[in-house]
């Protein structure tokens, strides 16, 4: 016989945290699919900067950068090519761009787009 703990089956059914991982991975594929440098299976335009020391990592593909802030602590991170973007998706709102740098709260990432090309799909 098998007993189930039924706090923890209470659990495995509450909407959060699920719905809003949920949300963040439809998020994620609405961009994937609406954002043509994304699109394309060819890697050999991909770059990442990181520091390891600091925990965090910035992949670059076309006009897209994706950054993470993997500690626990408030960073500062580079913006490839120091030019000028938009936010498109951050897990934290608390996220600034000046000067050529971004500044995520502890254990965030957001996706940014080349503001230039933001009309180039």
């Amino acid at each position: 016989m098998i007993l189930l703990d039924t706090n923890v089956v209470s659990e495995a059914i509450k909407p959060e945290p699920h719905a809003s991982v949920l949300a963040w991975y439809r998020a994620l594929i609405g961009l994937r699919r609406s954002l043509s440098d994304l699109k394309d299976g060819d890697l050999r335009g991909v770059s990442a900067e990181y520091d390891e020391d600091e925990e965090w990592i910035v992949i670059t593909r076309g006009s897209i950068v994706a950054a993470c802030n993997i500690s626990g602590r408030e960073r500062t991170l580079p913006l490839p090519d120091g030019g000028e973007r938009k936010v498109l998706l951050s897990s934290n709102g608390d996220v600034a761009i000046h000067e050529g740098e971004l500044t995520l709260p502890g254990e965030t990432v957001v996706i940014l787009k080349s503001v230039q090309d933001s009309f180039g799909g």
